[in-house]
């Protein structure tokens, strides 16, 4: 009779083999690219959320400065440099990408008009933003294809959104209803990802706990009064289904 060892011994070898590599160290995470991005002090407030709420990878930084285009040619900061330009010959939503001495220029109107075009310019770079917590940030940021400047964007579509469903219930269930400091995290990333994928509306139900219990009633007015201003500081319309 054959033994059967050796089989036993191949299949042991491939799976030390299998759980060596397994334990091979892990690569070392990219280095964040040094993003400074120049605006003014109109657009602190909503260029600032959308710079603090990129990803680790983009490590962009804020600078208010009185002529962004002027101070990012002048300025030998970071990897990768951004003006940010309104322009109030676009359209609130409209924008146009330009490649320059120093960095990249978005000029626009606002205040959606510039975050779209700098949604844009990451998405040229290779970023990708799919999910309101998640997002795709390559190696390293390829250059952009130069058909995407000088090219104005204006949308299709006057109104691009979302309706939040309540009965799954999905995660912004938690973000939009309930009303905890850490939900409040939440809504404000779902605004940012909805910003960073061109939309200017999000909409949401009433639910009627806040008819029968008062305490209840006021803790839903103070969580929504605060995703409501920050959403038209950004830009974002709201609607409220009752």
């Amino acid at each position: 009779m054959t033994s059967r060892r050796p089989r036993f011994l191949v299949a042991e070898a491939a799976l030390f083999a299998a759980l060596l590599f397994s334990c091979a160290p892990p690569e070392p995470p990219p280095v964040p690219v040094s993003m400074p991005v120049f605006v003014v002090e109109a657009s602190r407030a909503s260029m600032g959320e959308l710079v603090e709420l990129l990803p680790a990878e983009l490590d962009a930084g804020l600078r208010v400065v009185a002529d962004p285009f002027a101070a990012m040619a002048m300025s030998t900061e970071g990897d990768v440099r951004i003006a940010i330009v309104v322009d109030g010959s676009h359209a609130a939503e409209s924008y146009v990408l330009e490649e320059a001495t120093g960095g990249y220029v978005v000029r626009g109107g606002a205040p959606l008009g510039v975050q779209y075009g700098i949604a844009h310019l990451f998405e040229a770079m290779g970023v990708r933003f799919y999910h309101p917590w998640h997002a795709v940030v390559p190696a390293a940021l390829a250059a952009p294809d130069p058909a995407v400047f000088g090219v104005a964007h204006t949308p299709e579509m006057s109104e691009r959104g979302l309706h939040l469903h309540i009965l799954h219930p999905i995660e912004a269930y938690f973000d939009f209803w309930r009303g905890e400091e850490d939900d409040f995290e939440g809504a404000r990333r779902t605004l940012q990802w909805l910003i960073l994928n061109r939309g200017n509306y999000v909409t949401w139900t009433a639910l009627d706990d806040i008819v029968r219990n008062a305490t209840r009633r006021a803790e839903w007015q103070a969580h929504t009064r605060r995703i409501v201003d920050l959403a038209h500081a950004r830009g974002i319309r709201v609607g409220l289904g009752m």
